[in-house]
């Protein structure tokens, strides 16, 4: 059972991944996935059994589906299952079929919104609030099907599973054994999913569905933001930083200060003696995400007319808050001729080109490096030679000197052919 649960679960992300290569769900629509499975997901958070079965998930399935179609519908509803069960400790060998449950739910809503051409009228949202009753109902009596066999035993009581049994006594008995078991939790499941389509339904499908016209069908082609990369390299860069101590943006790099002065030192035991640290990290790098995509699209309009100011106006406005800000905070002109002067120093390294990094890797990793050369020399009673005597130290300095050598040489070649 336990092996043929892996297989489905296996079988419903290789079906995500088939519809990813051959463009059935392309990757602008990825991203519209991800943030909604990770605030359904998040829902399931608070309300993680729900209220005699209601849960509010089955809500943005639905919505999702009816708006972007079935493809999305099925990828929403399973992948909302399995990382709500990741993230509520709920897997077992329940989980493929909750997956699979829940992934019909958002493909009949895909294809409902088809037949009603996504519309949010009256009539549309009261066909949706029927589905989204019959849903209730069909989902649970979907679980049931595979729980059925195991949860009473054979032939045990009239409502069990009886192997051989005909069908009409097949379904007289899973009848009864549905009613007694799961007709309530459908019921409030049922009228839960009728209550929110009815009265969040219209304004939420208006809002996916200006979203897909604006994003997904007016961009003839491809358009790659540069604050994508940034996001991602914000996260990946934390992966070397946790697990070998190595900072590999600025951000983290300041990061690294910090743990270092409250002496959490980076490295596999991090993960090991201070796991709620790590834990406590990337969940707040979800919510981040989360967050940044609520609030970029609240804000989006507003900041963009901000950038698009006169720049005269706008470094006053700038100086202006900043000079204030430094002023207020301790009502001392010192610390505002400390700023300006910190400011005068900035855009200096900044017109001769001076990398940001390696200065806030000297300032972070400099007291690491002066204290464990002065231990080193202090062991070997002050011989320098140390570093060199032993192979691996020797074989790191030698590395570090071809790298900056040949570092040095590319730059000089690379202004000989501007000239």
């Amino acid at each position: 059972m336990v092996l043929f649960s892996a297989l489905v679960a296996a079988s419903a992300l290789v079906v995500l991944a088939v519809a990813l290569q051959t463009h059935r769900l392309s990757t602008r629509l990825l991203a519209v996935l991800a943030a909604l499975v990770a605030i359904d997901a998040t829902l399931r958070l608070v309300i993680v059994i729900g209220l005699l079965g209601f849960s509010p998930i089955f809500f943005l399935i639905i919505a999702g589906g009816f708006v972007m179609g079935p493809s999305f519908g099925f990828a929403s509803g399973a992948l909302t299952l399995l990382l709500s069960a990741v993230l509520t400790a709920g897997l077992g060998p329940w989980l493929p079929y909750q997956m699979l449950g829940a992934g019909w739910v958002g493909m009949g809503a895909g294809y409902l919104g088809r037949v009603t051409r996504r519309s949010s009228s009256p009539w549309a949202i009261a066909l949706l609030c029927l589905y989204g009753g019959a849903a209730g109902f069909v989902y649970g009596l979907l679980l049931d099907l595979w729980e059925w066999p195991l949860l009473v035993a054979a032939g045990s009581s009239p409502l069990s599973w009886v192997p051989g049994a005909g069908a009409a006594a097949l379904v007289r008995r899973f009848g009864g054994f549905y009613l007694a078991t799961s007709l309530a939790y459908a019921t409030f499941r049922a009228a839960g999913n009728l209550v929110l389509i009815g009265v969040l339904g219209p304004a939420v499908i208006r809002a996916l569905d200006r979203f897909r016209r604006r994003f997904l069908l007016d961009w003839t082609e491809p358009v790659a933001a540069p604050e994508a990369a940034n996001n991602t390299v914000a996260c990946t860069a934390l992966v070397p930083m946790l697990s070998l101590g190595i900072p590999s943006s600025n951000s983290a790099a300041v990061l690294l200060g910090g743990f270092l002065m409250h002496e959490l030192v980076p490295g596999p035991m991090l993960f090991v003696q201070h796991g709620e640290v790590v834990r406590g990290l990337y969940a707040g790098l979800l919510v981040a995400n989360i967050a940044m995509l609520i609030i970029g699209y609240l804000i989006m309009g507003p900041c963009i007319w901000l950038v698009s100011r006169p720049k005269p106006f706008l470094m006053a406005f700038i100086y202006a808050l900043v000079v204030s800000g430094v002023y207020a905070f301790q009502a001392s002109l010192f610390n505002v001729g400390v700023a300006l002067a910190f400011g005068v120093v900035g855009y200096t390294l900044r017109y001769f080109k001076v990398p940001f990094l390696p200065m806030v890797l000297g300032v972070v990793l400099g007291f690491m490096v002066e204290s464990n050369y002065r231990r080193a020399l202090v062991l070997s009673n002050g011989d320098p030679t140390t570093f060199v005597r032993n192979p691996i130290s020797a074989g790191l300095l030698v590395t570090a000197a071809i790298v900056l050598i040949g570092s040095l040489l590319r730059q000089a070649r690379s202004r000989g052919d501007a000239r």
